[in-house]
């Protein structure tokens, strides 16, 4: 379990490291309308991935509750079935969009990027996609079967690998192409991964036709239609934001936002590559009715990864405006106050705080197949977050996007969720602040007033300053963590797990094997 969250972390930093350093320079090599389609082929895809209607989020529940009660053949059925389904989706998906490309005349075509590079990329770009989707099943079923360190390990490797292809053919041509040639290569390596890994370890996870049924595929789509509504109600909160700013106040003031967006989202994803990494053993526990075995995971989750979130926010309160001063620039953080961007990273951060101390009990209840209140729950979120956003935009302008983000969700989470776990779960709200929140939170604030004081003696006025001032308050937080916020049973569990990483990355068999890399 251990192992499974400590690859999570890795794979998810890694992204973050490449993106960091390599964006700038595919940007610089491909100019900005090459650079503007590229995105724009991300942008699309993300709303193609909902063509999947959560089938595959359904595989990891299904597959971990079937094989915690020793049911081979349902793991074989719902495997087969949502593997033709996908099938299916993707191939129309594929079919219907060349179609629309071949008797609709795209406007991509101007200044100096030609019509057929850009029709040829995204042609090559969707068949990757439309490849990947029933491909990636195998990866819900690895997670499924609690071993997600194979599928972050299996991701590093594809990752580096695309990303120095990436970085050599723009340096020999740069154009869409070669990054799209790259995109496959990364994928083809990922793919085949994934299928050695599974059929290695989940023997019996096996393809048939025979095996697929009408009856899994509803199973698998009516818990999927759950995710999908949450999955499409966060899009509408957090997509539209950069729509009503273009529209009401005019596309120079998007940045505005979204790097105080930006900043909120890699935190959220950090903590969410915990949680997401608990979720199969939370689904295995409560099939075997090891009741007690998966709130223990449950409120480990919430204090590890509450720790990250008060410890990252305490930072950012603290240093935001220097640290938005120095990463874009003094223009961001000077003027009036509802068009600056620490501001709007504050309101943000203000939101999102109870939102990702939630963000285990969202894989608690997806665990259990729970989720139909919290789907209903974000799906009137979304629509109070879009009414709002058009009134205060108007009164508050780029600030006024994020109060509208920052009210629901701060009501929402301090106050419905908890009502939700304590009843659908029987989640207690005492447990859950003594042995979840409570200590990480504490320790936030200390290390933010702090930060506070810190900032006094050594002047954050440059990038040396600033980033000593982050180290000291990191050494400082983690080492009050280890006697404040960790349990005793943990420590051993931590270096149990660093050890058993160490073992996977000279030779993964003993620790495959387990399935989980650590007990518990």
């Amino acid at each position: 379990m251990v192992a499974n969250v400590f690859f999570s972390l890795l794979s998810f930093a890694s992204s973050i490291i490449i993106a960091f350093f390599l964006s700038p320079y595919i940007l610089h090599r491909l100019g900005d309308m090459r650079y503007g389609i590229w995105a724009l082929f991300g942008e699309m895809l993300s709303y193609y991935g909902l063509l999947d209607f959560g089938v595959r989020g359904a595989v990891n529940y299904f597959v971990g509750k079937s094989l915690a009660n020793e049911q081979e053949q349902n793991v074989k059925c719902y495997v087969s079935s949502a593997f033709f389904g996908l099938l299916s989706i993707s191939s129309f998906a594929f079919i219907t969009t060349i179609v629309t490309v071949l008797f609709i005349d795209p406007t991509f075509g101007r200044g100096n990027v030609s019509q057929m590079e850009v029709i040829s990329a995204a042609v090559l770009f969707l068949t990757i996609f439309c490849i990947g989707m029933p491909m990636e099943l195998f990866a819900a079923v690895l997670i499924g079967s609690r071993r997600q360190f194979l599928v972050s390990t299996s991701e590093i490797v594809a990752r580096l690998v695309s990303s120095l292809l990436m970085y050599l053919f723009l340096l020999w041509y740069p154009g869409l192409m070669g990054l799209v040639v790259a995109q496959l290569a990364g994928k083809l390596i990922y793919w085949s991964s994934l299928l050695r890994n599974s059929r290695r370890y989940v023997p019996e996870a096996k393809i048939s036709l025979r095996a697929a049924s009408w009856k899994s595929l509803w199973h698998l789509a009516s818990y999927g239609l759950q995710n999908a509504t949450i999955t499409i109600s966060g899009m509408l909160i957090a997509r539209k934001d950069v729509t009503f700013i273009t529209l009401f106040l005019g596309a120079r003031w998007v940045a505005n936002y979204s790097f105080a967006r930006l900043i909120v989202r890699t935190i959220t994803s950090a903590c969410s590559s915990i949680t997401q990494a608990l979720r199969p053993n939370l689904v295995h526990h409560w099939a075997r009715q090891e009741y007690n075995q998966v709130f223990s995971i449950y409120y480990a989750g919430v204090r590890y990864s509450s720790f990250i979130l008060t410890m990252s926010s305490a930072f950012l309160f603290a240093y935001g405006r220097e640290f938005m001063s120095l990463w874009i620039g003094a223009r961001f953080t000077e003027g009036p106050w509802q068009f600056r961007t620490d501001i709007v990273l504050y309101l943000l951060l203000a939101s999102q705080i109870p939102r990702t101390m939630h963000s285990m009990s969202w894989q608690f209840l997806f665990a259990v197949a729970k989720q139909k209140s919290f789907a209903i729950m974000i799906a009137c979120e979304s629509v109070i977050n879009v009414i709002l956003a058009v009134v205060l935009i108007q009164k508050y302008d780029v600030a006024g996007i994020a109060i509208a983000t920052t009210i629901p969700m701060f009501l929402s989470h301090t106050v419905l969720v908890p009502w939700l776990m304590r009843r659908l779960v029987g989640v207690s709200i005492r447990r859950y602040i003594l042995e979840g929140i409570g200590r990480p939170v504490i320790l936030g604030v200390g290390m933010w007033i702090f930060g506070l004081w810190l900032k006094r003696v050594i002047l954050p006025v440059a990038w040396k300053p600033l980033l000593l001032d982050a180290a000291i308050i990191g050494a400082v937080g983690t080492a009050l963590a280890f006697i404040f916020v960790m349990r005793p049973g943990d420590r051993p569990r931590l270096y149990g797990a660093i050890w058993s990483a160490w073992k996977y990355l000279r030779g993964e068999r003993e620790l495959a094997s387990s399935g989980t890399g650590i007990p518990g």
